[in-house]
């Protein structure tokens, strides 16, 4: 099993790359761990509102800003089996 290793969101990259937030809440429920990014703000989409900075995570149907980070971590590696030939082929044959 790995460990994760949570940082400060001071250290969290601010570039768009997905990673792991633990944050305070999500719709009332205390301690949830999501994956997002972060978002300078501005005319993210040409034709959409502008945005506020921050960390936005998807919701099922659009992206969020409403959960606090507390800390982060990088998202694990995919599990190597799931590059392996055999899995490769086994997922074109359905």
């Amino acid at each position: 099993m790995t460990v994760v290793s949570w940082e400060p969101m001071n250290t969290a990259p601010r570039d768009g790359s997905e990673i792991l937030l633990f944050v305070r809440r999500r719709a009332g429920a205390p301690g949830r761990m999501l994956v997002g990014h972060y978002m300078p703000g501005g005319h993210c989409i040409e034709d959409h509102p502008p945005i506020e900075r921050g960390w936005y995570f998807w919701n099922g149907t659009m992206f969020d800003h409403g959960a606090v980070p507390l800390c982060w971590a990088p998202l694990p590696a995919a599990p190597a089996e799931l590059y392996s030939e055999r899995f490769l082929s086994m997922r074109g044959s359905k």
